[in-house]
């Protein structure tokens, strides 16, 4: 699953992280950022994805945050798929006399943020990014370097280990195939020059449901059981624009506690045995 990342980023024009506007530090690893900005030098955006949950007051001092102790961020954009979503796919009942009420006070609160917010904004900030920053192809070599390098390593000292080593051929083969299918998709994007939207993220940030906005349908399930994406898609918006959407995987972080994470949808509840100090938080 990490691998799928790796390939989402080097193939990506523009990388998009996305992160829960209620608590946007918790789901922007240090490492993604360290590795998007520093190794790779690629655009990066980081998209406020729930605004409807969250004051436009608080998105707007999360942005201004965010740019100012973040330097390699280039943008920061918000976002609700709720708002996004055609009438009669939105989740509140038709029926209620105050969706109409809902509505003008969430366009209200978009024309109050000093952030772009919305699928077009998201769309022509990566656009812009995307013509006056780097490609992914000097970086992807750098990288195929370096894994080859550590091959030629591995295949030296793992000749004793691969004796203890249980492989599951099934579960590589799948992955294999996934690859390798993408990898043609890549190309065939590449070929036509269409802009590459990589997107990253912890499980359950609702970056499946940004998806779907954006490519106004439903093209990837949704789920609320964090981690329901298993593979890397590859997704045509239109001719100048596709995305590419990874797998959500959480970071390995030592400054946050196990009661966090639960809190932060990080860990999905049925696996939680002791849920009294994540309450207690």
């Amino acid at each position: 699953v990490w691998r799928q990342l790796w390939r989402v980023l080097e193939r990506s024009d523009v990388a998009v992280v996305v992160v829960d506007a209620r608590n946007p530090m918790l789901h922007l690893p240090p490492a993604l950022y360290a590795h998007v900005t520093r190794r790779l030098c690629k655009p990066l955006v980081v998209v406020l994805n729930k605004t409807d949950a969250v004051p436009m007051r608080a998105i707007d001092e999360w942005a201004a945050h965010l740019m100012a102790s973040l330097p390699g961020i280039d943008a920061v954009v918000g976002f609700s798929s709720r708002d996004e979503a055609p009438e009669d796919e939105r989740f509140w009942d038709r029926k209620d006399k105050n969706h109409e009420e809902r509505d003008n006070a969430s366009v209200r609160m978009h024309r109050q943020s000093s952030i772009p917010i919305g699928r077009d904004a998201l769309l022509r900030v990566c656009q812009e990014l995307a013509r006056s920053g780097k490609r992914f192809d000097a970086a992807m070599e750098d990288t195929m370097e370096d894994e080859h390098d550590g091959n030629d390593d591995g295949e030296e000292e793992g000749e004793e280990e691969e004796e203890d080593e249980e492989v599951d051929e099934e579960g590589e083969a799948y992955v294999r195939q996934a690859l390798n299918q993408e990898r043609e998709e890549a190309e065939r994007v590449k070929a036509e020059g269409r802009i590459m939207i990589g997107l990253v993220g912890h499980p359950n940030v609702g970056k499946s449901s940004m998806v779907n906005s954006i490519l106004r349908r439903k093209a990837v399930s949704v789920k609320a059981t964090p981690g329901h994406t298993k593979t890397l898609q590859t997704l045509i918006l239109d001719d100048h624009t596709c995305l590419c959407d990874s797998p959500g995987l959480v970071f390995p972080r030592i400054d946050i506690s196990p009661a966090e994470q639960i809190i932060g949808n990080l860990i999905p509840l049925p696996v939680v045995r002791e849920p009294f100090s994540a309450i207690r938080w």
